[in-house]
């Protein structure tokens, strides 16, 4: 097979070399969005339910340490939540203050994937990588 090359040298590389890396970085300082408060409540919802999952499993507690951890996992404190992308497909960046009730193991920067609907508000996706979100554009 033949392939064919297309070369571009001289000022018209530079152009375009140029305009590449202006529509990259236009793009990556756009991809910066807010999440309201419907938003962050889904998010805190989510955790807070992560947290009494893990406590409602544990077998090494009496029912009274079991109550305290509960109570104490109701009460999530973020410490920074950060959006990027689209509404249709919003990346979330989560930070949250190890309390009482924060699992071990559990990191405290998260990452999630969000969509929007004008019928139903917003809806978590599914967990996603650090990486994801600093691609997002």
């Amino acid at each position: 097979m033949n392939a064919k090359t297309i070369r571009i040298k001289g000022l018209p590389a530079v152009v375009l070399a140029v305009g590449l890396v202006a529509f990259a970085g236009f793009r990556f300082l756009r991809a910066q969005t807010t999440l309201d408060d419907d938003g962050a409540d889904v998010l805190r919802q989510w955790v807070t339910a992560e947290y009494v999952r893990y406590h409602l499993d544990r077998t090494d507690l009496t029912d009274e340490e079991r109550a305290v951890f509960l109570l104490a996992a109701d009460t999530v404190d973020v410490a920074s939540l950060t959006a990027r992308g689209r509404p249709d497909r919003t990346l979330v960046r989560l930070t949250v203050v190890p309390g009482t009730a924060h699992p071990p193991g559990t990191p405290t920067v998260r990452y999630y994937q969000m969509h929007y609907s004008t019928v139903t508000g917003w809806h978590l996706d599914r967990e996603r990588t650090a990486l994801s979100y600093y691609l997002a554009f």
